[in-house]
């Protein structure tokens, strides 16, 4: 685990020094951002080790380098599902919930907020990845409670992008999900979305 960890920092510092050649040679601004990653998300290299890392927001910070984070709802959820439900199938998160007992949703989000930079806002329900990543309003992902406690705690703007699985095939899906978030949160939805 330790050298999984170690590897990703210094892949993340690698990709930090070349955003950074790219800003100072280009005259354009790049920033690499570590994402949360979900419970399937597949072997590494080749082997058959799959999940290994960041499924913690302390692992997710500790390999986010200097960019910051971004953060995946629906990563976010099926990790918090798995972490329920899971029967001991992606031996990273269950090592991670071996190291972090606790796994309380707004204790996460309050973790990551002082590096969060960006949000892909979308949907999911259980753990699998063909659960991942569905329009937002088709999962179970409380919305209600996490999007509230980010715009109450950040100091910074941060940008959200919806980002559905084959959303770009389908336009209004983005519109629905945009309309699903001005119903579920009424009057709020400008302070929390502009």
């Amino acid at each position: 685990r330790n050298y999984f960890l170690a590897r990703a920092r210094n892949v993340m510092k690698d990709l930090a020094e070349l955003a950074e050649f790219y800003s100072r040679n280009y005259g354009c601004h790049v920033n690499v951002l570590r994402e949360n990653e979900p419970p399937e998300h597949g072997e590494l290299e080749g082997s058959n080790v799959q999940g290994t890392i960041d499924y913690d927001p302390r692992d997710t910070l500790q390999t986010a380098g200097t960019g910051g984070i971004t953060l995946d709802f629906a990563h976010l959820w099926q990790v918090f599902n798995y972490r329920q439900i899971g029967k001991g199938e992606f031996p990273g998160v269950n090592l991670s919930k071996e190291d972090y007992r606790l796994f309380n949703l707004q204790n996460v989000v309050k973790e990551l907020m002082p590096a969060l930079k960006l949000i892909h806002m979308n949907d999911a329900r259980g753990y699998r990845k063909t659960e991942e990543g569905i329009e937002i309003g088709h999962g179970n992902f409380p919305e209600n409670i996490v999007i509230p406690l980010i715009c109450e705690n950040t100091g910074d703007d941060l940008m959200g992008t919806y980002e559905i699985k084959y959303g770009h095939k389908d336009p209004e899906a983005m519109l629905r999900s945009d309309n699903f978030y001005r119903q579920l949160f009424g009057r709020k939805f400008f302070d929390y979305f502009e």
